[in-house]
C-alpha cells in the first residue's frame, strides 16, 4: 500500500476512537460488578463477625477511655494542688511567714506607701482596693 490520505487517517482515528469507546463501556461496566461484589463481601463479612467480637471490642474501648479518664483526672487534681500550693506560698510571702523574723509584705508595701506620701508632702491615703463596680475596700 502506498501513503495514506487524510481521508484514511480520518477513517482510521474513527475506529480508534470506537474501539476506545466500547473499551470505556467495559471498563465501567467492570468497575460497577466489582463495586457491586465488594459490597456483597462487606455483608458476608459483617455477617461473619460474631457478636462476641463486637462485644470485646467495645469493651476495649470502653476500658481505654476509662484509663484515659483517670489520667485527666489525675493531672487536673495535680495542676489544682499545684496552683494552690502557689498561692499559699505568695499568702505566706505577703504575711512574713516564709521567712522568720522579716516584716510581712503587707506591713512593708504600706510602709513605703506613708513614705511616699511624706516625700511628696501630703498626708499618707489609706490603703484601698477598688473593685470592678467602683467601690473600694
Amino acid at each position: 500500500m502506498g501513503r495514506s490520505t487524510p481521508v484514511d487517517r480520518i477513517e482510521a482515528a474513527q475506529r480508534a476512537e470506537s474501539s476506545l469507546r466500547q473499551a470505556i463501556r467495559e471498563g465501567h461496566e467492570l468497575l460497577a460488578d466489582m463495586r457491586q461484589l465488594l459490597r456483597e463481601a462487606r455483608e458476608v463479612r459483617d455477617t461473619l463477625t460474631p457478636p462476641a467480637v463486637w462485644e470485646r471490642v467495645n469493651a476495649e474501648i470502653a476500658g481505654r477511655v476509662g484509663q484515659i479518664a483517670e489520667q485527666v483526672d489525675a493531672e487536673m487534681a495535680a495542676s489544682v494542688r499545684h496552683v494552690s500550693e502557689e498561692f499559699d506560698r505568695l499568702a505566706m510571702v505577703l504575711l512574713g511567714e516564709d521567712q522568720p523574723g522579716t516584716e510581712p509584705l503587707a506591713d512593708t508595701a504600706l510602709r513605703y506607701r506613708r513614705r511616699l506620701a511624706e516625700l511628696e508632702g501630703g498626708p499618707a491615703k489609706p490603703a484601698t482596693i477598688k473593685l470592678a463596680d467602683g467601690s473600694g475596700l
